[in-house]
Parts: structure tokens; sequence; C-alpha cells
């Protein structure tokens, strides 16, 4: 009876241990991979080609190929132009990021567990500088027999250069600029003095005007003074005295007698 219960408990223990080791071996199930890490690096600018390049990393934590399919929210015209060394994302440079997908595929390992694609975009210089925004993008990740949803990454306007978040910075162009119009001088007038016309009665009414009148310029003769001497009739007058005697009027003033001749005949 005992020696039958330990044979018993001896086949439960070989079944155990027989059906771990089976467990182990078993293949693990593919799950989705997890971006630990993404972001914008090292941006340049080239005043020849008028284009910025910049990068787009993704850290990975995976086993096994992926897919990803990246499309471009902008900027418009952006070119994905180079990706990391195990990532396929077929001919390049692709011009359609910003209008349909782009469908990469790395394998983990020997990818490795970093996405890197470069990217150009247009920016145009002005007159000023810019501090222009790069992105965003969408991407999303397939394995056979699971998509995974839609994930967006919003743009940005600066990106780590050397471990450091450098603005996005495009050049001025002076030569974009306007030119200056001169200032005109505003010619300064000159001003007109203008001379009141003064009535003649108001210049000078004691000399001349309409009160003093036409006169003649016929001088009128002046009588000289006599001065008396000793034969005068101004007796006893001192001699240098002037005597002052009627004007002479002739025969003026003197009335006349007429004489009658009375005859008496």
């Amino acid at each position: 009876m005992i020696e039958s219960f330990k044979l018993k408990l001896l086949l439960v223990a070989l079944a155990l241990f027989a059906f771990g080791v089976a467990y182990t071996h078993m293949p693990d199930e593919k799950t989705e991979a997890a971006v630990t890490n993404l972001g914008y690096f090292n941006f340049s600018y080239s005043t020849v080609t008028q284009r910025a390049t910049w990068e787009i990393r993704l850290t990975i934590n995976d086993t096994f190929t992926q897919t990803y399919a990246f499309t471009g929210i902008g900027p418009a015209g952006t070119q994905l132009t180079a990706t990391s060394a195990a990532l396929n994302c077929g001919a390049l440079p692709v011009n359609t990021f910003t209008n349909t997908p782009i469908n990469c595929t790395q394998s983990f390992p020997p990818g490795g567990n970093l996405l890197i694609l470069t990217l150009s975009s247009p920016f145009p210089q002005q007159c000023t500088a810019q501090n222009v925004v790069i992105g965003g993008y969408i991407y999303q990740q397939t394995t056979p027999g699971f998509v995974g949803v839609l994930t967006v990454v919003p743009g940005s306007s600066a990106s780590d250069v050397g471990g450091v978040q450098v603005l996005n910075n495009v050049p001025a162009n002076a030569s974009l600029c306007p030119t200056p119009v001169p200032n005109t001088p505003t010619p300064t007038a000159t001003p007109v003095i203008v001379v009141p016309v003064i009535p003649q009665i108001i210049q000078n009414p004691a000399i001349g005007g309409i009160f003093n009148g036409p006169r003649s310029n016929t001088p009128t003769p002046v009588r000289p003074r006599e001065v008396g001497t000793a034969g005068s009739t101004g007796v006893g007058l001192d001699p240098g005295a002037v005597v002052l005697r009627p004007p002479s009027t002739g025969d003026a003033g003197i009335l006349r007698v007429r004489r009658l001749n009375i005859s008496a005949w």
C-alpha cells in the first residue's frame, strides 16, 4: 500500500517537471514595440539651397521586425533624405513626406533600437531673421497580426544640438530689405512782408492833405523895413530904431474932388 502511494507521487513529480521544461521552451508572444524617446535634432540651414536640414529620432524598445508609417504634417515641401543604417524606407529622397505615408521597416536586432530620419524643408530667407517650426508628423507601427495606433507628434521651434535645445534660426538676408526712401526736405516758405498802404491824410496831415487845400506858389512881395536916420521924421528916436510907416498905396484911398465949372451964362 505504501509502496503504491510512493509510486504515484513519483509519477506526479515527473509530470510536473516535464510540463515545466516544455513551458520554458515555448516561443515568446510578440508584443507592440514601445517608443521610449523621440525628438528633433541637429537643425541647420543653407543660404545656398534655402533649405533647413533636421532629424527625427525615435528610441524603440523592440526585439523583432517592425514597420513604421511616417506622414509629415509640415512644413510643406519636406523631403526625407536619409535614414539610420538598418531602417529601410525605399528610394531616397522621398518627396511625398507631407502627402502620403512613408513606410519604413527595421529589424531588431541587428538594427538596434534607434531610428533616425533626416529631413529637408524649404524656408526662404527674409529681410529679418526667422525662428521656424519643424514637424510635426504622424507615425504608426505595425507587426504581423497587429496594427498600432496613430501617434501625432507636434512641431517644434527648437531642436537638440549637442544636448542643448537651440532655436531653429534662419538668418536674415539684408539684400531683401526695401531700399529706404530718403527724406525729402520740406521747403521753407519765405515770409512775404505786406506793407500797408497808408492814406495820404494819415501820412502827414500837417504838411499836406485834403485839409490844406490848393495854394499858390507865387511869392508875395514883402516891403523892406525902413531904418530910421537922422533926417527922418522920427525925431528923437534911436537912429537904429525901426520906424513904422503906413503902407504906400499911392492915390488909393484918397477922395478926389470933382471940379464943377458953374457958368452964369
